[in-house]
């Protein structure tokens, strides 16, 4: 039994010494009642009332008087208290003088896993390695369960499978830890395709489990998912919502799923539930002037702030064009600093800079501000029909004016030879979209398989030096100098010479759909789509939506077989 356990089933035991919470004693105090009063009657009749914060209080106390004459059971006692009211750093620093004083024991490396998995510290994993390792026979199991639930948190779904696999199945639901580990194996069965095994395991949760907490709801949503019935999927996190009115992750989830069937409307209403996710990856710029909600902006001021990455922000920002246009109305921008350029370029009507602080009350720049709205909420103003998305007003920019043929020129290539733009992966591979991304050896095999001998140039950001080395070894590749991981205004320049661009859903595509490119783009994020069988947000990118499992190989043939008929037509009608 764990100390968790332990602790818990003599707190059941001794229900009668229930009492007020104790007052936290002076320093003095502490010196005139005995150790073993403090510890046992004062901070464990605190802990029978679940006071946390009072029990930490009352540990630190007596750590203060009697730091050296702990033991290790006194340690691992404050430890968990320390652990139960969220002061991980204490319990971690509390269980590692434990380790100190007895390290062949294993109750403190246990402690000392949670801390700082609860922590969210990565050096967890090798203290549960080393426990699996060098723990006790008896504690093995647990010890893989723990590891299955470590591995869901970091999205590493067949380690998941393989962890409680080794461990002989899902735990017994008396275990503690039974319905995180359900949960991370659902979760992975769903990843797996193992959709029928999921559904079972689900239905054998028991009832007083299943509502406990929202993760198995939750996970039902993610099995009707990946069965593509996304009717039923907003109708189970509607459920959701009807029993957890707080959970803000099912009303995101809700968005999203909302915008993929076209219910915008709807859709971008739950969007606004954003900055109450604790998932959300931006935080929320606090300002004194209200936001905008349908307010008269004619002689007035309104400042558009970014949020979310660098292609969501050009995304989003092609819905202000009404307002940029409008001279009656003050327009102010705030943009990741990589952005300024590109955006003064494209909107010079707009004050443009770069995003400041969060907190902005009280600060005398923003003082003259009548009004505030983050990116993210401009369609629920400018997007909340089909009409308004096909007949929306989008300012594009223009080809700089001679790059194109002084590039063809320098590479002494034919003035009419078409330019392929290839961006093959985001700069930030540990998400769950790298799966989607492609590797730079895609370049060389696409070469291989035109029809035509086009100049391929590389839109890469952030190209490593394996990738440069492969793509000089191909013919007809050109690597511009500039850094287009920095210089946003550069990557835009080459990507307005291209003919033809093909990228995964980055802001490369964004800069393309700007620039009026023919581009091909894939990716899983469907909400985008906002139930448009197209692309919605350019008129030139086409977009499509991989399958959970799709083959890399499959993708290769597509933009190949894509690129070439594209090209074959385009110079058919360039012949009439």
């Amino acid at each position: 039994m764990s100390l968790r356990a332990t602790r818990q089933k003599k707190m059941k035991t001794n229900k009668k010494s229930l009492s007020a919470s104790p007052k936290i004693l002076k320093q003095n105090e502490c010196h005139t009642i005995s150790k073993k009063q403090q510890l046992e009657s004062i901070i464990d009749a605190t802990l029978k009332r679940g006071d946390w914060s009072n029990a930490c209080e009352l540990a630190d106390q007596y750590l203060a008087v009697h730091r050296d004459e702990l033991t290790y059971e006194n340690l691992l006692v404050l430890g968990n208290v320390f652990f139960q009211g969220k002061k991980f750093q204490r319990a971690h620093d509390v269980s590692v003088e434990a380790i100190k004083l007895d390290s062949g024991r294993h109750e403190a490396p246990e402690l000392l896993f949670w801390a700082k998995f609860s922590a969210g510290d990565s050096q967890s994993d090798s203290v549960l390695q080393r426990l699996m390792e060098d723990g006790p026979g008896e504690r093995k199991k647990d010890y893989l369960y723990w590891g299955a639930i470590r591995a869901n948190n970091k999205s590493e779904y067949k380690r998941v499978l393989d962890l409680v696999e080794k461990a002989g199945g899902i735990p017994d639901p008396t275990n503690e830890r039974y319905s995180e580990v359900m949960f991370a194996y659902i979760a992975a069965l769903c990843d797996a395709d193992r959709i029928q095994e999921a559904q079972s395991l689900l239905k054998d949760v028991p009832e007083k489990l299943f509502y406990a907490s929202p993760n198995f709801p939750m996970i039902g949503a993610h099995i009707l998912r990946a069965q593509g019935d996304l009717k039923a999927v907003i109708n189970h996190y509607s459920a959701v919502l009807d029993k957890f009115p707080d959970l803000v992750e099912a009303k995101w989830n809700r968005a999203l799923a909302r915008l993929e069937t076209g219910d915008l409307e709807r859709g971008w209403e739950d969007y606004e539930c954003r900055y109450d996710w604790a998932g959300f990856p931006s935080p929320k710029k606090v300002l004194d002037c209200p936001s905008w909600e349908g307010q008269k902006l004619e002689g007035k001021t309104i400042l558009l702030w970014a949020e979310q990455g660098i292609g969501d922000q050009i995304m989003f920002l092609t819905l202000a064009l009404p307002w940029i246009k409008d001279p009656r109305i003050n327009v102010e921008i705030e943009v990741h600093e990589k952005l300024v350029g590109l955006v003064r370029m494209w909107y010079p009507e707009a004050r443009v800079r770069s995003f400041g602080a969060v907190d902005c009350r009280g600060m005398e720049e923003y003082a003259h501000l009548d009004f505030n709205l983050p990116f993210g909420s401009l369609p629920r103003h400018f997007l909340a029909t089909h009409d308004n998305i096909a007949n929306r007003p989008i300012r594009f920019l223009s080809p700089e004016n001679g790059l194109k043929e002084s590039l063809l020129e320098k590479l002494s290539l034919d003035s009419n030879t078409p330019i392929i733009g290839f961006c093959w992966r985001s700069s930030m591979l540990a998400t769950s979209r790298n799966s989607q991304y492609l590797n730079v050896d895609a370049v060389e095999t696409i070469a291989r398989n035109l029809d035509t001998k086009p100049l391929i140039l590389s839109l890469q950001y952030g190209l490593n030096d394996d990738e440069r080395k492969t793509l000089e070894r191909i013919e007809n590749v050109y690597i511009p100098e500039e850094d287009f991981f920095e210089d946003i205004v550069a990557h835009g320049r080459y990507v307005g010479i291209c003919d033809y661009v093909l990228a995964p859903r980055t802001s490369t595509v964004q800069l393309a759909g700007l620039y009026r490119r023919n581009t091909l783009s894939w990716g899983t994020d469907g909400w985008s789509f906002l139930g448009q069988r197209q692309y919605p947000w350019y008129p030139t990118v086409a977009s499509f939506e991989l399958s959970r499992k799709f083959s890399h190989s499959s993708l290769v043939y597509q933009l190949s077989r894509w690129l070439n008929l594209i090209i074959q037509n385009d110079a058919q009608s360039q012949a009439i």
